[in-house]
């Protein structure tokens, strides 16, 4: 009997795990390669990775500098229609800041302002690096960001990507770390087309593999589990 009890309670604390983790948190997939090397996405036949996002309010209140958030873009609010497709960014800027980021042949600098100067962060140098993308080896020109939570690299091959934005009471500035290739808020330097807080959907968890989107059935197929990478 003591064996027994102690196996239902494992049981039970098991299924709680797994009923909240399957209730509280909301599914995702990488489609596209905008967050190209930190995410894999794909179009057809490649592998995407998947995984879990926490879409509640205080989450999102409580977003840092660097995390990687669910958003729409304002152009996705179509009279009102909340059924479109979420987009998978990095979180670079808050309201009322100035943020720039400029570049030498050595590294990038990112700063950001509010009055004053408050944050300044230096990439180093840039450097080429081999990633395993979808079981194929690829060198990418990257430059590395070291933060308080842990380090990310940006695609800069063939691109020198800078700017200069100063955002108004209610907008953020999100961007892919794939700087080659990836629709963001640095085509939304309009103010009517800036992202807001209302366009912002959650924060990505955790990626806890890999899969292959089958569009006929509009799901995730043949999925491979990973250890689970917890990002932010």
């Amino acid at each position: 009997y003591p064996v027994l009890y102690i196996i239902l309670s494992i049981a039970l604390v098991v299924s709680g795990i797994v009923i909240f983790y399957n209730t509280y948190y909301t599914s995702i997939y990488v489609h596209g390669s905008s967050m190209m090397p930190t995410l894999l996405g794909a179009y057809t036949s490649q592998r995407s990775h998947y995984g879990i996002a926490d879409t509640h309010n205080p989450t999102i209140n409580s977003i840092k500098r660097f995390d990687v958030a669910i958003t729409y873009y304002p152009s996705d609010w179509i009279s009102g229609d909340e059924d479109t497709t979420y987009k998978i960014k990095r979180v670079w800027g808050f309201p009322g800041e100035r943020i720039t980021l400029t570049h030498d042949e050595e590294n990038y600098v990112f700063t950001v302002f509010k009055g004053e100067l408050i944050h300044e962060k230096k990439t180093g140098p840039i450097s080429t690096k081999t990633f395993n993308l979808d079981g194929t080896e690829m060198s990418l020109r990257v430059a590395t960001f070291s933060t308080e939570q842990k380090s990310f690299n940006v695609n800069i091959t063939n691109t020198a990507r800078t700017f200069d934005v100063t955002l108004g009471e209610d907008e953020y500035f999100l961007m892919g770390d794939n700087w080659n290739s990836s629709s963001d808020s640095y085509t939304h330097l309009n103010k009517s087309t800036r992202i807001t807080r209302k366009d912002l959907q959650g924060k990505v968890v955790c990626i806890q593999g890999t899969a292959i989107y089958d569009s006929q059935k509009q799901k995730l197929v043949n999925k491979k589990r990973i250890r689970s990478v917890y990002y932010f």
